[in-house]
């Protein structure tokens, strides 16, 4: 990874505190680069949106098959199949059109990533480059518009928050029931991961 950074933050004293008052980028986007990834991120990420992040080379062929078989049975999208490495080629590809040929181009990309970089560089690329919503791309960015944070600073509950609204940010940020029960559902599924000791709530303070 050839750079810490894409754009800066401008700071603010508030009672004597440090607080970030507005991101400056190249382009309209908010985007801060940030090599401080917290690793609950990474340990959160993986049993949520690809359990065999480490067993594959870009393409998870029996979650894609799965995903396709469920797709058929209900006669609509209800799961998307697609792996961090390839969400992180649609996030660089900046491409959400459902076309073939974005497909393709984002599972070439995905193979690329692979083959460049380690496990956990490709992580650090996703959370770098990935969409939080209102403009935000990376969870620097996300962390100092939502909480007023660095990364480094979030408790686990808001991790699990941020971690939450990236299936669809413009949807759950407007949609605060479904993001309740989503955060709660992924809270379980860490539970039983092992990842964390006990459930937590939304309004959990950890």
């Amino acid at each position: 990874m050839d750079k810490n950074f894409d754009g800066f933050v401008i700071y603010t004293k508030t009672n004597n505190k440090n607080k970030a008052y507005a991101i400056v980028s190249e382009n309209y986007e908010c985007k801060a680069e940030t090599s401080k990834i917290p690793e609950k991120f990474k340990k959160y990420i993986v049993p949520i949106e690809d359990k065999r992040f480490y067993n594959h080379n870009g393409i998870d062929l029996k979650g894609t098959t799965r995903a396709l078989l469920r797709n058929f049975a209900n006669l609509k999208v209800l799961e998307g199949g697609s792996t961090l490495s390839q969400q992180l080629a649609r996030n660089l590809l900046k491409d959400n059109s459902k076309t073939l040929i974005r497909k393709i181009r984002e599972t070439l990309i995905a193979f690329k990533l692979e083959y460049k970089y380690s496990k956990d560089e490709i992580l650090n690329l996703y959370f770098n480059n990935v969409y939080f919503g209102k403009n935000l791309r990376g969870v620097r960015s996300a962390s100092l518009f939502y909480f007023d944070k660095e990364p480094e600073k979030l408790n686990t509950n808001e991790i699990v928050f941020l971690i939450t609204i990236l299936r669809g940010p413009n949807y759950y940020l407007n949609n605060i029931e479904a993001t309740i029960r989503r955060k709660n559902m992924l809270s379980e599924l860490l539970y039983k991961n092992h990842k964390y000791s006990y459930p937590q709530s939304l309004d959990s303070k950890s």
